[in-house]
């Protein structure tokens, strides 16, 4: 089954990082969500191309604004996060290691600033808009004002 798979790769690769990770339960046949004290982060394995996304949600929000949010975009507003793309070639043990890894990196760089789980979700809603509005022009160019 692919998710004992990918909860074993996580576990292993995740198990020597320097923060707690309080439990890795499997959801589903395709995903599985780590628990840390401050966040959950949910990884799920795409069987067409075995490719792995994630998502966190941070415990600091208030509840009105908690959501599942994507790394990829979270991880823009730091400048010192280098996301790594693991869509491309390379076997499934290399893609997890990579999502995870870029994960690692991300929650480092959230721990160490002063944004809250309710600043990077407006940051995640105004990304998510821009990048919207800009290709809704149909051309690729901005939007008309």
């Amino acid at each position: 089954m692919q998710v004992n798979h990918l909860k074993s790769a996580i576990t292993d690769y995740i198990r020597n990082v320097a923060f707690p990770v309080l439990n890795i339960e499997a959801l589903d046949d395709t995903s599985c969500v780590v628990r840390l004290e401050d966040a959950d982060v949910k990884f799920a394995l795409d069987p067409r191309d075995e490719s792995v996304s994630s998502v966190i949600s941070l415990f600091d929000a208030p509840i009105d604004y908690r959501d599942d949010l994507d790394t990829h975009i979270v991880a823009k507003a730091f400048a010192e996060v280098n996301w790594y793309d693991q869509r491309g070639d390379g076997n499934k043990e290399a893609k997890i290691k990579t999502e995870v890894d870029n994960v690692i990196s991300l929650i480092r760089a959230i721990r160490e600033s002063s944004l809250s789980g309710r600043d990077l979700l407006y940051f995640t809603l105004g990304y998510n808009a821009a990048y919207t509005d800009f290709y809704a022009s149909g051309d690729g160019s901005p939007p008309a004002r």
